[in-house]
């Protein structure tokens, strides 16, 4: 009677288990049903992408990848608008300026952070932290840029930094 009992445990648990593995698939399938997803074809592909951030209007994508480019991708068509070239070594972080779609910055391995025009596909202004770029954010006003290199923290106020001619507007 107990090895009867241990059996209907047994088969318990192995129905449980199979209830829940047909409830995942089921889950899963139907999720797959109702996601849509568009495939982005660079040219020439990549090695690897690595980061992406869409601009404030919504309407770029840009990506990093390991050939060490920026690249900003039209939302609505999927094209490939530009390549920003620059980096030594991968960008591991990208950002759009908060206020301004035409603006973003990019951090990489080279310890450098590029900020960007990017009708232009041009760098703007560059500075080496030292150590690689960790991650970047925006102050929402804007005007600062945090910076992660190395152990250190950074804010930034590139716009000094713009507006002097280069000097660089620590904050």
């Amino acid at each position: 009677q107990q090895q009867q009992q241990q059996q209907r445990v047994s088969f318990k648990a192995l129905s449980a288990t199979a209830h829940a593995n047909e409830l995942s698939a089921w889950a899963e399938a139907d999720s797959l049903r109702n996601c849509t997803a568009t495939y982005c074809p660079l040219r020439p592909p990549p090695r690897s992408t690595i980061a992406a951030a869409f601009s404030p209007d919504g309407l770029t994508l840009a990506s990093t990848h390991g050939d060490h480019t920026v690249k900003l991708i039209c939302c609505r068509t999927g094209e490939c608008l530009r390549t920003l070239t620059g980096h030594r070594r991968t960008p591991w972080v990208v950002r759009f300026h908060p206020k301004d779609s035409n603006m973003l910055a990019s951090g990489s391995l080279d310890h450098e952070v590029r900020l960007w025009d990017a009708l232009k596909a041009e760098c703007v202004l560059c500075f080496d932290f030292g150590k690689p770029i960790a991650s970047l954010a925006f102050h929402s006003q804007g005007d600062v840029l945090a910076v992660a290199s190395g152990h250190k923290l950074f804010t930034w106020q590139y716009t000094r930094a713009m507006t002097t001619g280069g000097s660089m507007g620590w904050g």
